[in-house]
């Protein structure tokens, strides 16, 4: 009976999909994830069921991984249920909402119990494809960055089905616990890191994520920034050959990354003028911490089996927080700047930037003792940024606020998450008050205010690095504002490239000092990597 009961969490939202043009009330999409939720609750660990006939065999499995990423993850999907409304949808878009937001619901229940590649793929790609569905907003350049989003998810896609075809070929079979028997080829490996890290927005495959955080409707930003990036961690987890060595230029090669996206998700989001996009290069900070702390146990076998729990832990907590500031960002503006509602904001930032007597501080403290000595320089820098941008966060605070009447409904549901997500993982002796906590924190708060300083000088200059709507601090990803047709970038991939390299034309009147071929940010990308490399050295 435990075994059928898995399949409950893909099969239900399906089955409520066919029928999303009768579902009237949001409270059905709420109800999708409640199958979740149970079986993360009350099933036990190790149940299992196998379905023959179906593609080549569709195996599940629950274990503590999985049972952790279904029961928290199902606790954001029915929050964010409840803020689907018309407001933020384009035009007779509600049915069309609600048959996407269900069958994303589905392939992320699909891909966490799957015991097998094939099946972890179905539920990837019906997650990754059906989110396109909830980041298309109402304006043309929500559309063009849920555009964006579709072009670099079937990328990854392609690349997770060759990874798949190749790692069948060599072992023969498609069971994750098989995966070590044989050694994994080189092209694979190579191939399961692009299509994940293109999920988990690793430096240079990160740049669908600025414009679709800012630019789509909240419950598309909530359910990307939480359950759905987390699925590309998980999905390293489950294919990485985590207890069998592997050359170490791998390992190296993500730490190295990740430490980039760390100081690359610090300096850009302490400059920007928009709360959503120091979100935004927030996730890619803290994703580029979980890229190097993947990477160091690839390359330390021995240590890989006590880290990866709490890798899990971390990953836990960031799909928590990150899905509630964004809601809450939405909540505060619409309620018109509640002041009761800055305290709530306030304690997540803090428990996302690690602050001690929060959940995030604990897990911190355990990722500290778990590593002893090892990646110290790149804890230090990931403290620190956490700091400076929930700080930035915080000062950005005001502005214009929605003219909409708030669901007190809405309102609820979010505030009896919070302390949910403020103190999960609930890791008590972990919470303590400790010195050294003070180091990143003081190394945070002198970012954020040469953050400010920076801004303003930088502003006086008239420098075109405003992020507000589209707009991205870097040419870089001025492929954000510049979109060409959809159907041409398909087509010709090459035009991605092609546009990242022109001039940004965003400010009409000031020149395009920022741009790709211009020395000054060429020497930017060189500190970035010597930061990066340096931290992994400390």
């Amino acid at each position: 009976m435990n075994g059928l009961i898995l399949l409950l969490p893909p099969l239900v939202p399906i089955l409520m999909a066919l029928f999303a043009h009768r579902l009237e009330s949001r409270w059905w999409l709420l109800s999708a994830a409640l199958p979740a939720l149970f079986v993360g609750l009350m099933v036990e660990e190790g149940s299992g069921i196998t379905i023959p006939w179906m593609l080549l065999g569709m195996h599940f499995a629950l274990d503590s991984t999985g049972r952790l990423f279904l029961l928290f993850g199902a606790l954001i999907w029915m929050l964010a249920a409840l803020f689907i409304s018309g407001r933020d949808l384009a035009p007779g878009a509600t049915c069309y909402i609600k048959q996407t937001f269900l069958l994303a619901l589905a392939g992320n229940g699909l891909l966490i119990l799957a015991a097998d590649m094939l099946t972890f793929y179905v539920g990837f790609a019906l997650m990754g494809l059906s989110a396109y569905g909830l980041v298309r907003g109402r304006s043309q350049k929500a559309r063009r960055a849920a555009r964006v989003y579709l072009v670099f998810t079937l990328v990854g896609e392609l690349a997770l089905f060759v990874a798949l075809l190749l790692l069948m070929v060599s072992g023969g079979s498609l069971l994750f616990e098989d995966l070590t028997a044989e050694p994994m080829p080189t092209i694979a490996l190579a191939l399961l890191l692009l299509g994940f890290g293109i999920k988990v927005a690793l430096p240079g495959l990160h740049l669908w994520l600025p414009p679709a955080y800012t630019l789509a409707p909240v419950i598309g930003v909530a359910l990307l920034s939480g359950p759905m990036m987390k699925a590309g961690l998980l999905g390293w987890l489950r294919f990485l050959p985590f207890g069998t060595p592997l050359e170490p230029v791998w390992g190296n090669g993500l730490m190295l990354l990740g430490a980039a996206g760390v100081v690359l998700g610090m300096l850009i989001g302490v400059v920007q003028r928009e709360s959503r996009a120091v979100l935004a290069y927030s996730s890619i900070a803290k994703m580029g911490l979980f890229s190097a702390l993947v990477g160091f146990s690839l390359n330390h076998p021995q240590l890989a089996a006590g880290l990866l729990p709490v890798i899990v832990l971390l990953a836990l907590h960031h799909l928590l927080v990150k899905p509630m500031l964004f809601m809450g960002l939405a909540l505060w503006r619409r309620q018109g700047a509640a002041a009761w509602l800055l305290p709530a904001l306030v304690l997540l930032a803090l428990s996302l930037a690690a602050l001690p007597l929060t959940g995030g501080g604990a897990a911190k403290s355990v990722l500290s003792a778990a590593l002893g000595e090892h990646l110290s320089g790149l804890l230090l820098l990931s403290g620190i940024a956490g700091v400076a941008l929930m700080g930035r966060f915080l000062w950005l605070l005001r502005g214009s606020f929605d003219s909409a009447r708030q669901d007190p409904v809405t309102l609820l549901g979010w505030l009896l998450l919070l302390p949910v997500a403020v103190w999960t993982p609930f890791l008590w002796e972990a919470m303590a008050f400790e010195w050294k906590t003070l180091l990143p924190l003081t190394g945070g708060i002198a970012l954020f205010l040469l953050g400010l300083v920076f801004r303003r000088w930088l502003g006086s200059l008239r420098f075109p690095i405003r992020l507000k709507g589209e707009r991205i601090i870097l040419s870089a990803t001025q492929i954000h504002t510049n979109l060409p047709d959809t159907s041409n970038v398909l087509r010709q991939p090459w035009l991605l490239l092609k546009q990242a390299l022109q001039p940004h034309s965003a400010v009409s009147d000031s020149p395009p000092n920022l741009a790709l071929r211009s020395p000054a940010v060429w020497w930017l990308l060189l500190i970035l990597a010597l930061l990066g490399a340096l931290s992994l050295t400390l």
